[in-house]
């Protein structure tokens, strides 16, 4: 149990007296040995933070366009201080960690700093549909994923939606029901909410996602977006000091706080952020990968056209081009916050035949040169305006501006209805035919640096 804080430190006094708060640390500790693979429980938010929280929970510690791109999805200021009618008990339960789930610490951290160096550099907008599909494609087969929970616990809680816990909650809440009826009551007379109710608002994580945590920002249609984001869970954010209070520990958990120099999720993204610092390189490199499309088309005169007219802006020039016959390993490389399905499409599609590997040298930022490989490179079809999808392919735009390709003109027309409908509801799902026809886009450029310098990595090792 957690000794360093007391009640009266928190707003949770409103709703119990401290008999009643020892009562519900015993009846937390007493649902939780019910499930051997509950490691931790810890209560986290407005009710159990320090009246006073520390000038460090709110003060950035990161600087530069990172820092703030970070600070952005962190949003301290969200943090309520007093109770109010709306208020509820955040409870997080960590559970071990399955072999899926152990591996997604790697990957979840290096989809976040590749997210970040987009956000840093405009190339996407937090608050706009790209950027939850971006969250989507870079966490989304992290998140509450069933495979990730052990089988027991699954089987326990809802092997469907085990991250609600639902079963050790219900052992919760009929134990305060009979334990400190006295608190239950005053939750229903002061609150919105109730117990048995949404009062208590428990859900359960395997450890290596603990920290994979809603980004709440309200998108341009006025739609939540609570696509996930990655956090970094040290004190700052979920300290047991003034933001958190660690109800139940078995001894067996790998993370902090519930070890105190255990594993900081999210610390390689804070390293990642400080060690990057906001220097410009007096060179950079960017990097285009041609794809088996516009070889097989005889396309690649034209794109390779348009790249030095648009390099030709900043004064940059061509120093490598080489054939490749990709492995699933490059692929991996090349886009690292890949997985699941959309890695095996890509994987397929791109070993299908050569692509070409061009890089640019151009004395501009890192930032700069895929700003502009990216504009050279255009937009995907399917984010078109709806008068671009009309026009079909031009030749005085960007590369995928030359889509659809001679010959393909009916394939095109027969995708434009599935592409009117996902500007209405981007979840309409393509069928397999004209996804086939939608992926093959002829040119991809990194999005950001990570994904730049695994591109690198692939077409001209000696330069990375």
């Amino acid at each position: 149990m957690n000794t360093t804080r007391s009640l009266e430190s928190m707003a949770l006094q409103a709703f119990m007296d401290p008999s009643e708060w020892y009562i519900f640390n015993e009846q937390v500790q007493e649902a939780a040995s019910n499930f051997p693979d509950i490691t931790g429980v810890l209560a986290i938010g407005s009710l159990v933070q320090s009246f006073r929280p520390p000038a460090y929970f709110s003060e950035p510690r990161r600087t530069g366009s990172l820092g703030m791109a970070y600070e952005a999805i962190r949003q301290p200021e969200r943090r309520k201080i007093f109770p109010n009618g709306n208020s509820d008990l955040d409870i997080w339960i960590a559970v071990r960690d399955t072999a899926d789930s152990f591996k997604a610490e790697k990957p979840l951290n290096l989809g976040a700093v590749a997210l970040l160096e987009e956000l840093s550099a405009g190339e996407v907008q937090r608050g706009t549909r790209q950027w939850h599909n971006k969250k989507w494609s870079a966490f989304g087969g992290y998140y509450k994923q069933p495979n990730f929970y052990p089988k027991s616990f699954t089987v326990a809680n809802d092997e469907d939606e085990p991250w609600m816990a639902s079963r050790f909650t219900s052992i919760l809440e009929q134990s305060l029901v009979k334990k400190i009826p006295d608190f239950v009551e005053r939750v229903g007379r002061f609150t919105d909410k109730k117990i048995p109710g949404g009062f208590l608002e428990v859900r359960a994580f395997p450890e290596s996602t603990y920290n994979l945590r809603p980004d709440d920002v309200m998108m341009e249609e006025g739609i939540k977006d609570r696509q996930p984001f990655p956090r970094i869970a040290d004190e700052q954010w979920i300290g047991p000091d003034h933001a958190s209070y660690i109800l139940y520990n078995s001894d067996r958990s790998t993370i902090y706080p519930y070890v105190l120099d255990g594993r900081i999720l999210g610390e390689r993204i804070a390293s990642y952020m400080e060690s990057r610092g906001d220097g410009a390189s007096e060179k950079s490199y960017g990097a285009l990968l041609i794809k088996p499309d516009a070889i097989q088309r005889n396309q690649v005169s034209i794109i390779r056209e348009k790249i030095n007219v648009g390099i030709a802006s900043f004064a940059g020039k061509i120093v490598v081009e080489r054939l490749l016959h990709l492995s699933p390993a490059d692929i991996r490389e090349i886009y690292p916050s890949l997985s699941g399905q959309d890695l095996h499409d890509a994987t397929e599609y791109l070993t299908e035949g050569q692509n070409l590997g061009i890089v640019v040298e151009g004395h501009i930022p890192e930032e700069g040169m895929i700003h502009e490989l990216s504009q050279i490179k255009g937009v995907r079809v399917g984010d078109r305006s709806e008068e671009r999808l009309i026009e079909g392919r031009i030749l005085d735009g960007a590369i995928r501006d030359l889509l659809p390709l001679p010959g393909d003109e009916a394939r095109y027309a027969r995708i434009l209805p599935t592409l009117f409908k996902r500007k209405v509801d981007p979840q309409h799902r393509f069928n397999a035919e004209e996804y086939s026809y939608y992926s093959r886009n002829l040119a991809h450029s990194p999005d950001n640096i990570v994904e730049l310098k695994g591109l690198l990595r692939v077409i001209a090792p000696e330069l990375h």
